[in-house]
C-alpha cells in the first residue's frame, strides 16, 4: 500500500529555521497489522546551508530512524533515500517527526533567517506498507470499526447489499445509515458500492427482511424483532458483515436507527431493540458543522483541544481556526461578522517591533503593535526575572471582511515569537517564549440576516444548501424512479453522506417518493436523482436545466442570450443603449454517443418558494460523476450558477435565463418594502433604491419565501 505524503499532511511541507520540526500523523486500522515498511524520502535543501553542520533527523514515534546529511554536493540538489522500517514500531496512532537541523554561518547566527529551509516533496515522500488484515472479534462495542476507523487515511468505501428489488422504504433505511457514516468519515468522503444478492469481499452492511432475504450462502436466524448482528463473511473469515433485520421494512428502520443511536450500549454480537422514541425534529441552522449564528461562539468551540489555541518555540505555526456557516449569510454594507479576540504573551524585551497580525482566508486583515507591561509591576517584574520577557495581554474587537459562507473558512491569528536580538547582542532566548489565544475570545455573526439569491448551485455542492437548512432534512423529499438501478442508488446514498459530511449529523426526517407520488411532498424542497426516468418530469415541468436528455439525443432549449446583469439596471440611463450579452444556450438539438450529467436547480413548480435540485443524465452510469465531483473539493468549487454540465470528468458551466428578475436584490424576489422602483426590470439608480431596501424593514416578511431566508431589514 502506497501513502504518499500529500494523502497525509496537505499540499506543502516545508521546514524553516534552524531547529524546524514537522509531525505527521499515520494511523493502523483495528484490523490491520503492518509486517513490512519502508519510507521513502525526498527533500530539497536550502544552497545556503553549512554541509558540516547541517542535517535532517527523521523519527518515528519519538525513536530515531535515521539522520540524513547535507552534504556540499546537495546543496540546493533533490536528496532521495529509502529507509527501512521495523513494524513492530508501529501502533494505532504513530507520528512521522522531520527535524531539520540547520545552520548557514558560524558566526552570530540568527535562527529565523530566510536561507534556513528544506523543502519535502509529499508526492515523492511516503511510506510503503505491507498489510496483513485481522480477523477482529465479533463485538458491536467495536462498532463503527472496521467499517469505519478512524485511524484510516484516504476514502471510506462501504459496501450496502440491498436485496434484489430494494424498494423505497429500504433505500430510505440504507440513507440513513449513509448519512451517519458520512458525518463520522468528514473531509475523507464517503462511497457507498450497492450490491443485491452477493456479498462483496470487504467488511459490509447487510439488510435483510423476509420479503427482502439475504444473499445466497449467509445463514440467518429468523429475526424476532428489530435486530442488529455483527458476524463473519462465510467465505473470508477476517471480513465483517453488519446484518440489520426486521420482519418488515420498518423493524429494520428501526433497528438502524437503533444502532446509531444506542450503539454505545451494545455489546456482544447480536442486540433486539425494543422500543425507540419518536426522534425530534431539529431547528433550522443548528448543523454541527455550523457555527451558531444568533450568540457568540467561543473559539474555544471551533478548535478540538485547547492546546491548538498556544504557541511556543522560535518560529511556530500561527494559530487558526476553521469554521462553517450557512451559506445564505448575507453580508452587505454595515453588517459584519465581529471578532473579539483576547490573547497573552511574553514578549522579550525590547516590544518596538512586536506586531500581532491577523488574516482570513489568507487575506491580511489587521495588525497591531503590543504593549509590554511594566517592569514596576508584579507580575510584569516576575515574568523579567524568570524569562527577560515581559507579559503582553490584551483584547481587540476587529470586523471581518467578507468570507466563504459556502466554504470552510480559516482564521489566522500570528503572534510575535523569537524577537531578533539588538545588534551586538547573538543571545537567542526564543525557548523562553509562549503565547495563546484565549479561548473565551469569540466570533459573532449575529448581526448578519439569513438570506440568499436562489438557484444557487455553489451553495448545494458546497453544504447541500437549502436542503441542510434542516440538519435532518426535515424539509426534503428525494424523488427516484419507480425502480432505480444501482448507479441511481450509490448517487444517492453518495449524497447522502455528503449531507452528513456537511452538517455532522445523520439525517433522517426526509422522505424518499417517486414521480406520481409528488402531490404527497408538495411542500418540501425537492431533490431529483435519475437517469431517463426522470426526464419525463423535467420536460413537463419546462424547468431545470434547460437540456432535454434523452438517450443520445439532447436538445436545448431556453434564450440566445442572457442579461447582461448588473450593468443594466445600475445604469438605467443606458437603457435604450446596446449592451453586451453573455452566450447561453440557444434551441439545438445534437446527437452525441457519450454520457452527459447535469446538476439543475430552479424554483418549484409546485410551491413557490420551495428549491428543486435535479441531478439528471441521459445514461445513469454519467451520474456517478456527479457523486465524485462533490467529493472532491476542486471539482465542487466549478459548480456555480444555475445548471453545471459534466462530460467525462469535466465540468463546465451552462449559462441559462435566470430564475429570478435581474433588479431583485439582493435576494430572490422583488424589493421587501414593494415599492414601484424596481417592480419593472428597470429600477431607480442605486441610491434610490439602496435607501427604499432599508426603508421599510416591517414590510420584509411579506417577501421571504417558506423555506427561505429572511432578507435583511
Amino acid at each position: 500500500m502506497q501513502l504518499p505524503l500529500r494523502q497525509l499532511t496537505g499540499n506543502r511541507l516545508t521546514l524553516r529555521g534552524a531547529h524546524s520540526e514537522q509531525r505527521i500523523h499515520l494511523g493502523v486500522r483495528l484490523d490491520e497489522m503492518v509486517v513490512r515498511a519502508r519510507l521513502n524520502l525526498a527533500v530539497t535543501p536550502s544552497p545556503a546551508l553549512l554541509p558540516t553542520l547541517s542535517h535532517l533527523q527523521v523519527r518515528l514515534n519519538d525513536k530515531l530512524l535515521s539522520v540524513v546529511p547535507i552534504r556540499a554536493d546537495h546543496a540546493g540538489e533533490r536528496i532521495v533515500r529509502t529507509i527501512e522500517l521495523d513494524p513492530r514500531l508501529f501502533v494505532d496512532d504513530n507520528w512521522l517527526s522531520l527535524r531539520l537541523v540547520g545552520h548557514y554561518t558560524l558566526a552570530c547566527e540568527d535562527p529565523l533567517h530566510n536561507s534556513l529551509w528544506a523543502e519535502v516533496d509529499v508526492d515523492a515522500t511516503g511510506f510503503e506498507l505491507a498489510i496483513r488484515p485481522l480477523a477482529l472479534e465479533d463485538e458491536l462495542a467495536l462498532f463503527p470499526a472496521p467499517w469505519f476507523d478512524r485511524r484510516g487515511a484516504g476514502r471510506v468505501e462501504v459496501p450496502m447489499v440491498l436485496g434484489p428489488q430494494p424498494g423505497h422504504d429500504r433505500l430510505s433505511t440504507a440513507s440513513i445509515i449513509a448519512s451517519w457514516l458520512g458525518s463520522l468519515a468528514g473531509e475523507r468522503g464517503a462511497v457507498f458500492p450497492v450490491r443485491r444478492d452477493r456479498l462483496p469481499n470487504r467488511h459490509a452492511i447487510v439488510l435483510v427482511s423476509p420479503q427482502q432475504p439475504g444473499p445466497e450462502g449467509l445463514e440467518l436466524p429468523e429475526a424476532l424483532g428489530p435486530t442488529v448482528r455483527l458476524m463473519r463473511h462465510p467465505k473470508l473469515p477476517h471480513v465483517k458483515l453488519l446484518v440489520l433485520q426486521g420482519r418488515n421494512e420498518q423493524e429494520l428502520r428501526t433497528a438502524a436507527l437503533g444502532l446509531i443511536l444506542g450503539r454505545q450500549a451494545m455489546s456482544g454480537s447480536t442486540a433486539l431493540v425494543h422500543e425507540l422514541a419518536p426522534i425530534p425534529v431539529r431547528p433550522p441552522y443548528d448543523a454541527p458543522n455550523w457555527v451558531a449564528t444568533d450568540k457568540p461562539v467561543r473559539l474555544g468551540e471551533l478548535v478540538p483541544e485547547r492546546a491548538a489555541l498556544q504557541l511556543q518555540g522560535a518560529h511556530p505555526d500561527a494559530v487558526r481556526v476553521r469554521w462553517r456557516t450557512p451559506p445564505d449569510l448575507w453580508q452587505g454594507p454595515g453588517r459584519s461578522a465581529l471578532l473579539n479576540l483576547r490573547y497573552h504573551t511574553a514578549v522579550p524585551a525590547p516590544t518596538d517591533n512586536a506586531l500581532m497580525s491577523l488574516a482570513l482566508n489568507d487575506s491580511f486583515v489587521r495588525a497591531w503593535r503590543l504593549a509590554a507591561a511594566s517592569s514596576s509591576d508584579a507580575l510584569g517584574g516576575l515574568g523579567r526575572w524568570l524569562g527577560n520577557a515581559d507579559e503582553a495581554s490584551g483584547s481587540v474587537r476587529v470586523k471581518l471582511p467578507e468570507f466563504q459562507p459556502r466554504q470552510s473558512n480559516t482564521l489566522e491569528v500570528q503572534l510575535p515569537l523569537g524577537m531578533k536580538p539588538q545588534a551586538g547582542d547573538c543571545a537567542w532566548r526564543a525557548e523562553s517564549t509562549r503565547a495563546s489565544v484565549d479561548a473565551e475570545s469569540t466570533l459573532d455573526f449575529s448581526a448578519l440576516p439569513h438570506f440568499l439569491q436562489m438557484p444557487d448551485l455553489a451553495a448545494f455542492a458546497g453544504s447541500g444548501f437549502p436542503f441542510t437548512r434542516y440538519a435532518d432534512l426535515a424539509q426534503t423529499a428525494i424523488v427516484l424512479p419507480s425502480q432505480p438501478d444501482d448507479h441511481e442508488i450509490e448517487t444517492l446514498l453518495a449524497v447522502m453522506g455528503s449531507f452528513g459530511r456537511w452538517t455532522g449529523t445523520p439525517a433522517w426526517h426526509f422522505e424518499i417518493t417517486t414521480p406520481d407520488r409528488l402531490e404527497q411532498v408538495h411542500d418540501r424542497d425537492l431533490l431529483l436523482i435519475g437517469g431517463p426516468q426522470l426526464h419525463t418530469l423535467l420536460k413537463r415541468w419546462q424547468k431545470g436545466p434547460m437540456l432535454a436528455l434523452d438517450a443520445h439525443r439532447r436538445d436545448t432549449r431556453g434564450p440566445a442570450t442572457q442579461v447582461a446583469g448588473w450593468r443594466s439596471w445600475l445604469h438605467p440611463a443606458r437603457e435604450g443603449a446596446d449592451t453586451p450579452a453573455s452566450p447561453s444556450l440557444a434551441p439545438l438539438q445534437v446527437e452525441a454517443p457519450g454520457s452527459l450529467a447535469v446538476i439543475a436547480g430552479f424554483e418549484s413548480p409546485l410551491q413557490a418558494g420551495r428549491s428543486v435540485v435535479a441531478l439528471s443524465s441521459d445514461q445513469t452510469r454519467g451520474l456517478n460523476w456527479i457523486s465524485a465531483a462533490l467529493l472532491e473539493s476542486a471539482q465542487a468549487a466549478q459548480i456555480q450558477g444555475g445548471s453545471p454540465w459534466f462530460a467525462s470528468r469535466r465540468c463546465g458551466p451552462m449559462r441559462v435565463r435566470p430564475s429570478i428578475t435581474p433588479a431583485s436584490f439582493p435576494g430572490r424576489h422583488a424589493c421587501p418594502c414593494s415599492c414601484p422602483c424596481i417592480r419593472g426590470w428597470r429600477p431607480r439608480p442605486w441610491p434610490w433604491h439602496w435607501a427604499c431596501w432599508y426603508g421599510r424593514p416591517a414590510s420584509a416578511s411579506s417577501c421571504t419565501p417558506r423555506g427561505a431566508s429572511r432578507p435583511p431589514g
